[in-house]
């Protein structure tokens, strides 16, 4: 049974992710200037997206052990690569129709997630779905929290050294540096052990609030740091130290409240957003360059960014969820699922 509560919460991601991607918006601009300036607090904001949702997934796979594995494999990812493939095709298509098409860039195109720009999520998830049964085969809470911070360690340490220190080599450039399943723990891990553990229930809420807000603190300091020392796209990256800290402490805020009555427990366009949030993941790319392209050629957009990719955004996630409603009505529920998820 769905949560209204849960669904509200990934409504607030996948809306994070569309603005995230509307960022591109944004001119190219050095450290200290209003745009980037700007660009710094909408990303920390909204960088919590993709490790929640990869935290959530883990919150929400099965408990105990997976009696027979491969029904697991086939059951979950069922639900994840055939709306992944259908999308991707159409992506291609729409390329191919453009651009023309070439084998060797369609292949990576549905390997590692380029077909539709964004598909590195799909991928990474894969790699977790299949790590699943043997995270859960682990026996002890001490074991759970050695492989966390094992892994935990050597993505970052995977993620600073191409990033900081090498920036320009094949693993440092995108999608490369976001495919290994490392680079995104502990965030699947863990959502893992909250599901059966729910420990930070029991954490005052003031801590957790504080932690939210000090790592949010924490995630502006650094990319400040990091657009001043080495520029590119790695200041406002999801991949940070800071913002890991950030997205933990925002999971653990949500489990907090699970149990509390908030806004959040009640049913709205919110949870109609986290209820489809999957297929408006793997559709907003077709519309969001088009859009941003056409607003900024319009007053006031064209004179700020700020305008522009908040008004993107919120365009963005309004016509692919239109699309993703009338889909819905029109196709029967069972090739709904297969294309919609």
């Amino acid at each position: 049974m769905r949560s209204a509560y849960w669904d509200n919460w990934k409504g607030l991601a996948i809306a994070a992710v569309v603005t995230i991607h509307a960022c591109s918006g944004f001119p190219g601009s050095t450290a200290g200037s209003g745009a980037a300036t700007q660009e710094m607090w909408i990303r920390q904001l909204t960088n919590f997206a993709v490790p929640f949702f990869f935290a959530a997934a883990g919150f929400f796979a099965p408990k105990g052990q997976i009696t027979c594995i491969r029904e697991f494999y086939a059951s979950r990812l069922l639900r994840i690569l055939p709306p992944y493939l259908v999308w991707t095709t159409i992506y291609v298509g729409v390329g191919a129709f453009r651009e023309g098409i070439d084998p060797i860039t369609t292949l990576k195109g549905y390997v590692f997630g380029t077909g539709i720009g964004i598909g590195y999520f799909v991928i990474v998830l894969c790699q977790f779905t299949l790590l699943t049964p043997l995270l859960l085969s682990l026996k002890s809470l001490t074991t759970h929290w050695i492989v966390i911070i094992s892994i935990s360690l050597v993505g970052i340490a995977y993620t600073y050294y191409f990033q900081t220190i090498e920036p320009n080599t094949r693993l440092s450039g995108f999608p490369a540096h976001a495919l290994p399943f490392f680079v995104w723990y502990p965030f699947y891990h863990l959502g893992l052990v909250a599901g059966w553990r729910r420990d930070t229930s029991r954490i005052p809420l003031r801590m957790i609030v504080g932690a939210v807000l000090l790592a949010f603190s924490a995630g502006l300091l650094e990319s400040k740091y990091w657009l001043a020392t080495i520029g590119g796209s790695f200041p406002f990256s999801q991949l940070k130290v800071s913002n890991f800290l950030y997205s933990g402490a925002l999971f653990a805020l949500a489990i907090r409240l699970a149990d509390a009555q908030t806004l959040l427990h009640k049913g709205g366009v919110l949870t109609w957003l986290g209820r489809n949030s999957y297929a408006i993941y793997l559709i907003h790319m077709l519309f969001l360059p088009s859009i941003l392209s056409l607003l900024k050629n319009s007053w006031p957009w064209s004179t700020s960014g700020l305008a522009l990719v908040l008004s993107g955004a919120v365009l963005c996630l309004a016509v692919t969820s239109l699309t993703v409603f009338l889909l819905r009505k029109r196709l029967p529920e069972s090739p709904a699922r297969y294309i919609l998820g």
